[in-house]
């Protein structure tokens, strides 16, 4: 039977995946409180708006400054869920050879 030459695997990793979801994790959630504590800081963007009889703008600039606040909070979440990621996983081999070795 002929058949389709299969790549070679790629070792699983434990760590690799959890690290990656606890980022990935952390990202979201720093994103998102982000951009509700700016949203709430900046609301009067769009009564100011209202005032000058231009809510379009207003809505716009606050539009604008959540969106910047949740990038910014995703990137800085991303970095810091990396950075602890990293350190649970040295943790936790170091955590695992010593169990092993006693």
């Amino acid at each position: 039977m002929i058949g389709i030459p299969r790549r070679p695997r790629r070792p699983e990793s434990y760590y690799r995946t959890r690290r990656d979801d606890f980022a990935a994790g952390v990202a979201i959630a720093s994103g998102i409180m982000a951009a509700l504590t700016r949203g709430v800081q900046y609301w009067l963007l769009i009564v100011r708006g209202v005032r000058r009889l231009d809510p379009a703008r207003g809505l716009f600039a606050f539009m604008w400054v959540v969106v910047k606040a949740a990038i910014v909070g995703a990137l800085v979440g991303f970095a810091l869920g990396w950075l602890a990621g990293f350190c649970w996983e040295r943790w936790h081999r170091w955590r695992r050879a010593r169990r092993h070795a006693t």
